[in-house]
């Protein structure tokens, strides 16, 4: 089952994205969010971005979210994606499922262009990212330091509405029509 998360399952996200903070180069963070440190970044974009679900009989297998990619107003068209999946369900097509979901509601919303940041080295996310569609555009090199080492990371780009027409007004997830949601959702899981 796919659905938007909320605030209250700060905690269960947390426990699918804590791993890639304490275990990997995968996030930048140091230390993990607390639960309420992730359920306000919810909070921040609820209504406005989705963040996307997979849940299995109750347990939450994996999460996308789209965030703004910067903050002054020409990049408003634009988001950046980020995707985390417990381990045993990656390789499945949980991810790409998210991400089919994900990408058609923010069509609906206007988003005309959608960056993946990676962190290098990560050839899991980007040979992921590749077959989804996206093109790598760049590097920026020696950008972090974590777990005693200087990383980079890469910059992949997908169009979520193609062309080159001038874009429309966005519209807030909360203005969408929670049914269309909700079959968008049920028809990608």
């Amino acid at each position: 089952m796919f659905r938007l998360a909320e605030k209250k399952d700060a905690a269960a996200l947390l426990a699918v994205y804590a791993p890639y903070v304490e275990n990997t180069v995968v996030s930048f963070e140091y230390t993990p969010p607390t639960a309420e440190e992730f359920a306000a970044r919810i909070a921040e974009l609820e209504g406005h971005l989705p963040w996307i679900i997979a849940e299995h009989q109750g347990k939450v297998l994996g999460y996308v979210c789209a965030h703004p990619y910067a903050s002054r107003e020409a990049y408003q068209w634009s988001i950046e994606t980020s995707i985390y999946l417990s381990p045993e369900v990656q390789r499945l097509g949980v991810g790409r499922r998210l991400y089919d979901a994900l990408f058609e509601l923010l069509a609906l919303q206007g988003y005309t262009d959608a960056w993946a940041i990676i962190s290098q080295p990560n050839p899991g996310s980007e040979a992921f990212h590749k077959a989804y569609g996206f093109a790598f555009c760049g590097e920026l090199a020696h950008i972090g330091y974590k777990q005693g080492q200087w990383l980079g990371v890469t910059n992949w780009h997908k169009s979520v509405i193609p062309g080159d027409t001038p874009p429309q007004p966005l519209r807030r997830l909360g203005e969408l029509n929670p049914a269309q949601i909700s079959r968008i959702l049920a028809r990608h899981a």
